[in-house]
């Protein structure tokens, strides 16, 4: 056997490996540095427990299946490795090097992966060991997750504070109570992840996707929204990004505030302004938001179920398939707002006479504009719109059935496949 054929067995602190796979390693860094001799390692399945492989040049490497748990990694150089299904539960990941590396359903529980590399790392669920990556408390601060493929990781309670996430894929990833504060995650794919009770304090989410994400108690103070998809998102006691526009510091508080504004006249609470604000899929059932700025705002299937909206503007407002059953719309202004498949059952639209600060009649009176709106499906069965304007407005394929439309202005209307007739006195 030449010299550079020798092999030194590799230090462990429970002993050193058989030879044949330490002699195996020796020659996958002969491989890693181009070196004579060096062949690339196939160490499937092998037990590394507690081995100490600091610093190696092991990128390459094919060992799916293998136990590195309670192995020391730091610096190693584990790039587009196959460790498809491989135990590294509480090992030493410092400064580890796993890019573009197979990671299917590795296990990392009580790892330390402090400035570990996983760009562009495929992290999904695999099924030779475990059913998804899982690393429950394990340390991430400071990582590279750029673009990995991270779909349904178990990451909960872990540390991954100041780590980067650009472009990866955390598609229903566990993130409960996780770290993340200071990190970039910008155009993230985080749709029905779970981040209930998660610190996302600083974090930048510019054009993330939160679609049907779980952000139940979540701390998002100082966050960049700037884009964020948050279709169906539950953001019920969040903590949201306070901005010199809105200084309240969640959705709730400006709801509370706004209702006590409306219960004092203006003369206490702050009148809610979320002109053009994306509200998709939330909660308001029974909220009083009346007078309240929602112009241009998404409220597409959100439940406004028994909501006051007294003299509140939601024009050109995104209404489409809200649930709106029972709301008081009395003098809103719907002007130019999308109500497509929307639920206005039993809903009040109807015109409605102002107050002075003392809660006494003006005699002034305000009707509920609807001109121009689109009502294509809307379900307004047993609605009532007494003296709404509807000039112009899209009605077809909408649901009348005991609406009363009395006094109303119809100028223009759509109506294909509605019948508008025996709905009550109407104004041409």
């Amino acid at each position: 056997m030449s010299e550079q054929d020798q092999a030194t067995p590799i230090a462990s602190p429970a002993g050193s490996l058989p030879r044949n796979i330490a002699m195996a390693l020796a020659r996958h860094q002969k491989f890693a540095r181009g070196l004579p001799l060096g062949a690339r390692g196939n160490l499937a399945y092998v037990d590394f427990c507690g081995v100490g492989l600091v610093g190696l040049q092991l990128h390459s490497l094919i060992a799916p299946g293998a136990n590195f748990s309670r192995c020391n990694l730091s610096r190693t150089d584990l790039r587009f490795a196959d460790l498809f299904g491989a135990n590294l539960e509480a090992a030493n990941c410092s400064s580890t090097n796993f890019q573009r590396s197979d990671l299917r359903g590795v296990r990392l529980r009580g790892a330390t992966l402090i400035g570990a590399n996983f760009a562009e790392a495929d992290m999904r669920p695999g099924y030779l060991v475990a059913a998804r990556v899982k690393a429950r408390g394990a340390n991430f601060a400071q990582s590279n997750f750029d673009g990995a493929d991270m779909e349904e990781a178990e990451l909960e309670r872990t540390n991954l504070v100041g780590s980067s996430f650009v472009r990866s894929n955390l598609h229903g990833a566990a993130l409960n109570e996780a770290d993340l504060t200071g990190s970039d995650m910008r155009g993230a794919n985080l749709s029905r992840a779970k981040l209930k009770g998660a610190v996302l304090v600083d974090v930048d989410l510019t054009g993330a996707d939160l679609r049907g994400a779980i952000l139940r108690g979540a701390n998002l103070a100082g966050t960049n929204l700037t884009g964020v998809n948050l279709q169906g998102a539950d953001l019920s006691n969040t903590i949201l990004t306070p901005d010199e526009a809105d200084p309240l510091a969640s959705l709730e508080e400006c709801v509370r505030a706004h209702e006590a504004w409306v219960a004092s006249s203006g003369r206490a609470g702050q009148r809610a302004v979320l002109a053009g604000r994306q509200l998709i899929g939330m909660t308001f059932s029974g909220r009083d938001l009346s007078g309240a700025d929602l112009s241009g705002a998404d409220l597409s299937r959100t439940a406004l179920d028994g909501a006051k909206l007294r003299l509140s503007d939601l024009s050109e407002a995104n209404l489409t398939r809200a649930k709106l059953t029972g709301a008081d719309l009395s003098g809103a202004d719907l002007s130019k707002a999308i109500l497509c498949f929307a639920d206005l059952r039993e809903a009040r639209l109807d015109i409605t006479e102002l107050l002075d600060a003392e809660e006494r009649p003006t005699g002034h009176w305000r009707p509920t504009l609807l001109t121009d709106a689109n009502l294509r499906n809307a379900d307004l069965s047993a609605a009532s719109l007494h003296g709404a304007r509807l000039d112009g407005a899209n009605l077809s394929d909408a649901k009348l059935a005991g609406a009363k439309l009395v006094e109303c202005s119809l100028k223009g209307v759509k109506a294909e496949r509605t019948s508008l007739t025996q709905l009550g006195r109407r104004k041409a």
